[in-house]
């Protein structure tokens, strides 16, 4: 749907003004597509525009003041939550970084002949240019050894923020970003609107759904503890698991396991249906309890479904991965992610191992023609002589 009133004014204002609060040029909205009308993200209208003090791009991110959400509390306190953990990974390696704290940009609104105020708050973050949307979206334009590479810096981007406590709840090709130093590429994941640190309050008690996308969603956040600091970091790893799926198939996970498991909501339904529990250890007990003899039950989803483009060498290791990762019960899945990524470089050694099988079978093969060529040559040459 088109922009409401309010943010149209807000971009209308941004993009006319030569220098937005002494410092930001050029403000173009970015995660809204006017020709398709499609937006990005949800809690925020993000800005593209050049920092004269750090003379570099950044984005900044102001919240929605569509009349409708200006006053949702929830949404309002995961915005300046998302500013807060934003703060406490100032430095840190492989998190998206801070460029300017909080700030409040006075939106003049004339009414009559009265002249109105309407505070924006927003914060800037460094601009990271390079999407990884393409490894999802063209399975076969990119070799396994780039795809599990990439993955590999996907994993190691989430441990960082697991590190740290703080748990992404949002994980997507479209969160992520990418730049490369020194020829080495660094993934972070970006929008930490949903995020929430191990030790942090409750935004609201009692959620009516899952936080983030329901196609990376774990069936402990769809089934009722996506509030649940304790679980959080298993829901991200669940994500992982649909991510390293659809890096080699076409198909998203979310349609491949009810595919195979026709079930697979319903389930979830009627185990959430027993949580009574108030805590969250309690509600947590609730779900194990009544997910335990249902669990095993579900049919696995394989890394190499029809149309797979993995190399066959490694679908053992993936599937490992894969459901190491993805396990219905959370508490089968992988402990640590460091050990996902140990498995990762086994299956990318498996693979740099073939490669290098194969250049010196080809190479071996090409010298062998060469001295067939030779002889056949040099037989040639004396046939000919022995002729004249």
């Amino acid at each position: 749907m088109a922009l409401d009133a309010n943010n149209q004014l807000l971009v209308d204002t941004l993009e006319a003004a030569p220098l937005v609060d002494g410092r930001y040029e050029n403000v173009k909205l970015v995660n809204y597509n006017s020709l398709n009308d499609v937006r990005r993200g949800c809690l925020s209208m993000v800005f593209g525009a050049f920092d004269t003090i750090s003379q570099k791009k950044v984005a900044l991110k102001f919240y929605d003041l569509s009349p409708a959400l200006m006053h949702d509390q929830y949404r309002r306190a995961a915005f300046f939550r998302e500013h807060e953990l934003l703060e406490r990974l100032i430095t840190v390696d492989r998190c998206l970084q801070l460029v300017s704290l909080m700030s409040t940009f006075n939106l003049t609104v004339k009414h009559g002949s009265a002249t109105l105020t309407l505070p924006c708050h927003y914060f800037a973050v460094e601009w990271i240019d390079n999407e990884v949307d393409a490894f999802f979206l063209s399975a076969n334009k990119f070799s396994a050894v780039d795809k599990l590479r990439l993955f590999n810096e996907i994993v190691l981007s989430v441990e960082t923020l697991h590190n740290h406590d703080i748990f992404h709840r949002d994980l997507k090709a479209d969160n992520l970003r990418s730049y490369t130093e020194a020829l080495k590429r660094t993934v972070v994941a970006i929008d930490l609107g949903t995020a929430a640190r191990l030790d942090s309050g409750k935004i609201q008690i009692g959620y009516g759904s899952h936080v983030g996308a329901r196609g990376y969603a774990a069936p402990e956040a769809i089934g009722g503890l996506t509030d649940n600091r304790r679980v959080a970091k298993y829901t991200d790893m669940y994500a992982l698991g649909c991510l390293l799926f659809e890096l080699f198939n076409m198909d998203y996970y979310f349609v491949a396991v009810r595919r195979k498991n026709h079930a697979f909501d319903t389930v979830i339904a009627a185990i959430a249906s027993k949580i009574t529990g108030t805590t969250d250890i309690e509600r947590e007990q609730d779900w194990c309890t009544a997910m335990t003899p249902l669990a095993g039950g579900f049919t696995p989803v394989s890394i190499a479904e029809p149309g797979s483009s993995v190399p066959p060498g490694v679908v053992a290791i993936l599937d490992e991965i894969l459901s190491s990762l993805t396990n219905f019960d959370y508490r089968r899945r992988a402990h640590t992610l460091a050990s996902v990524r140990q498995r990762v470089w086994s299956a990318l050694r498996v693979l740099t191992n073939e490669q290098e099988y194969q250049r010196k079978l080809t190479q071996a093969r090409k010298l062998k023609q060469l001295r067939r060529e030779k002889v056949a040559a040099r037989e040639a040459k004396i046939s000919s002589r022995r002729v004249a």
